[in-house]
């Protein structure tokens, strides 16, 4: 194996491979990744059993094919120190030398790759193409709310639900609920399929704003891009039927300032217990509350009644509204309420942002 390729158009592939190498690994050979170098496309490639990534290199030309497994990483961080310039690399007998044009070498240990893992192949019968960019913004709009139970491993991941032309990604850790929803032009239905929140991190870094074919199987999906796959195993679990979570009625209607809540928020959440603050409706205005026993916090902010009620009082968990209203883009946001001790629900166009209430003495 031996190539002629630019420091920086390998680094960044790296990189991006790099990601699904295990910090700790079940089986040592999972620590590398796999260079493979055909007659007409270099590629490197990465898995720890339940993500696996797949990177196109650009280089400059391919002398000899060959694939050599290479430790992820010693090799990623000599080919960071490099200069941005082009260097060759060749395998032989174990060894994989990395030459640069000021004739300064370096010599890795290498294995030959029989024993590495192959990526699984997924069907592409069963696939749809979105823009890469919605998927991404789906994702940021999204996979955040996934939950850290170890208890509950399904939702740890944002489910894909796929069908009547539509892609609907949604996630909830049982304290609030994320959807967001796609138009597609699709033969594709009834897909429903549970995909860990790593990956969903993996897939949003990694991809560009271009059409991605996402494909999956009962057990795996597949996200391609020109130069890049990665596949991920799915999870098992039912998710819950995030459409019954989403009231559906509500006693009143405000609008108010995105970035104006949040700033009260954050500033009322320095005194508060647990992170909890007091939101009370008024008439035409919202007040934030929060205290502590080294003081307490009070803020008023105009909001504009869109379908009017009496007086609500209402506390959240402060994380959860700021964490959303920071992903959203409208300068002014609705937030439905019932009473409080019901959800509230936050809206944008096509996404629904459920937050449960929380008690506060």
């Amino acid at each position: 194996m031996r190539i002629n390729v630019k420091q920086s158009e390998l680094y960044k592939s790296l990189k991006a491979a790099g990601r699904a190498v295990p910090s700790s690994a079940p089986m040592p050979i999972l620590k590398n990744l796999l260079l493979k170098v055909e007659k007409d496309k270099v590629s490197v490639i990465s898995t720890d059993l339940e993500l696996g990534i797949e990177v196109d290199v650009n280089v400059n030309r391919i002398f000899e094919p060959g694939e050599e497994l290479l430790p992820a990483d010693k090799f990623t961080k000599i080919i960071k120190q490099l200069d941005n310039e082009n260097i060759v690399i060749e395998s032989k007998s174990n060894k994989t030398t990395i030459k640069t044009t000021g004739h300064n070498k370096y010599q890795i240990s290498s294995q030959k790759s029989e024993e590495f893992p192959d990526l699984p192949e997924v069907d592409q019968e069963e696939k749809i193409i979105i823009e890469g960019a919605k998927l991404k913004e789906m994702i940021n709009l999204t996979n955040f709310a996934t939950s850290t139970d170890e208890n509950r491993p399904f939702l740890q991941g944002t489910l894909f639900s796929i069908g009547n032309d539509t892609i609907t990604l949604a996630a909830t850790d049982t304290y609030r609920l994320s959807a967001k929803k796609e138009q597609l032009i699709s033969d594709v239905d009834n897909i429903a399929a549970i995909v860990p929140s790593e990956t969903c991190r993996a897939v949003k870094s990694l991809i560009n704003n271009k059409k991605v074919t996402v494909s999956t199987n009962s057990n795996q999906m597949l996200f391609e891009q020109e130069g890049i796959k990665i596949v991920s195993r799915l999870m098992s679990g039912d998710f819950p039927d995030y459409k019954q979570v989403i009231p559906d009625e509500e006693e009143c209607i405000i609008e108010f300032d995105r970035r104006e809540l949040i700033s009260a928020a954050k500033r009322t959440k320095i005194f508060s217990e647990n992170d909890v603050i007091k939101l009370s409706k008024k008439k035409g205005y919202l007040i934030l509350t929060s205290n502590d026993d080294t003081g307490e916090a009070f803020e008023k902010i105009e909001v504009r009644e869109k379908k009017i009620s009496d007086d609500i009082n209402i506390a959240f968990n402060s994380k959860y509204l700021t964490q959303v209203l920071s992903k959203l883009d409208s300068d002014d946001v609705e937030m439905k309420l019932t009473d409080g001790l019901s959800p509230a629900l936050i809206t944008e166009q096509d996404y629904s942002y459920v937050i449960m209430p929380v008690r506060s003495d």
